[in-house]
């Protein structure tokens, strides 16, 4: 029997549904609130069961999820009693058993798994583990693609036959000290691939990776092993001949299009769109370029509005306080427009990224006097007591006249 601590997590669900496709017998744990991973196991009638230390038996195997530490009350029980694995350890025992293909990458991962399993499963017997929650694996299956998570050198458990490298951009500021640590990473990956390596040959730090097997480049650049040549594009698609070494080996039609633009123009009010527009002067393909920080006294923003502000900014929370790890600030503050919406992503990827938050926002002058009150109701409570705020859903706004509707 193997027994998952914290079935529902979206590799965890997967493998434990590849498992019991295998024929083995599976259950677990978990929250009671649903997602949607579950519903595969329930489908299959994999038992779920609530956390408890005495669900854990010592002829389980047990699978424990990368989300719980070593003094959550299951894992401490089980490693008394049971054989045990991390997630990423016992996938890596698992892929022993296939000719396994690991697809890493800071970006892209998800989607070139899924295109690389396609693509195989027309030639062999495929089975596929992927990060948005999919998961197959039947009993004769030859081929396994993973998609493999840095985070942590979770990626170093493993030690497959091919993989596939789409680039490398540092990632997860919470785990790695810099760059130079980040790219380590990818070289002890790198290091366990017993066959051959694909990877982008237009990203820098690809290129500096040392291969200890077979490795094939790819990327739009001349010099790669594989490239394409030919280039045709339009609103229905695009049309190019890819190359390998140089040479013609197919030409490929695909309905998709798409490129990174340098744009130079004007920004002007247009009358007949009633809108800002950019009128454009100069068009330059480029590559994308994050623009680094490097003052030896970093800054701290204390004026900044996320999507939250309406109609007055686009940033997103939580990729405003990576970018601000990134560039090693060490704090950064939100002021919205009269919301808090913001608080719980900031809070939550600060933590993370050792990033402090400050706390603020734009907040609306109410004018009290002239027979206006901003309070409705008498309490003795002090200013600085504290409060539980939560949203109600009403008819309308009259207290006398109008009704909750939750």
């Amino acid at each position: 029997m193997y027994y998952f601590i914290g079935i529902k997590g979206t590799g965890m669900a997967s493998l434990a549904v590849m498992l019991h496709e295998l024929g083995y017998e599976v259950c677990g744990s978990d929250q009671s609130k649903h997602f949607f991973t579950e519903d595969e196991l329930v489908r299959r009638g994999i038992r779920i069961l609530p956390f408890d230390p005495n669900n854990i038996k010592p002829e389980y195997t047990v699978i424990i999820g990368n989300a719980f530490l070593e003094d959550f009350p299951e894992v401490i029980e089980a490693r008394k009693l049971c054989k045990c694995y991390r997630y990423h350890e016992f996938l890596g025992e698992l892929m022993k058993n296939y000719t396994s293909i690991s697809i890493a990458g800071s970006h892209g991962k998800t989607t070139t798994t899924t295109i690389a399993k396609t693509v195989v499963s027309a030639f062999k017997k495929t089975g596929y583990l992927i990060g948005d929650g999919e998961g197959y694996l039947s009993k004769d299956s030859e081929y396994l693609c993973v998609e493999s998570d840095e985070f942590s050198r979770h990626f170093a458990a493993y030690a497959p036959a091919y993989a596939i490298i789409t680039n490398i951009e540092i990632d997860h500021v919470d785990y790695f000290k810099d760059e130079e640590d980040y790219f380590n990473a990818y070289q002890e990956f790198v290091n366990n691939v017993t066959k051959a390596v694909f990877y982008h040959g237009d990203d820098v730090w690809c290129r500096k990776l040392q291969f200890p097997v077979e490795a094939y480049s790819f990327g739009l650049n001349e010099g790669n092993d594989y490239s394409i040549a030919d280039l045709q594009a339009d609103s229905k698609g695009s049309q190019f001949d890819f190359l390998f070494k140089g040479e013609v080996i197919h030409h490929y039609s695909v309905p998709f299009v798409g490129d990174h633009l340098l744009i130079q123009g004007e920004i002007g009010y247009s009358k007949f769109d009633d809108d800002m527009v950019l009128d454009p002067r100069n068009i330059m393909k480029s590559k994308k370029k994050i623009r680094p920080d490097n003052a030896k006294e970093k800054r701290v923003e204390l004026h900044l509005h996320t999507r939250f502000s309406a109609l007055d900014a686009l940033t997103d929370p939580k990729a405003v306080v990576k970018r601000a790890a990134y560039w090693g600030m060490p704090a950064i503050a939100v002021t919205d427009h009269g919301v808090a919406q913001a608080f719980p992503d900031m809070w939550k990827e600060g933590k993370a990224a050792g990033v402090k938050i400050i706390y603020g926002l734009e907040a609306y002058y109410y004018n009290d006097m002239d027979g206006n009150s901003a309070l409705i109701g008498k309490s003795n409570l002090p200013i600085d007591t504290e409060y539980v705020a939560f949203d109600i859903e009403t008819t309308g706004l009259n207290a006398q006249l109008d009704r909750m509707t939750e």
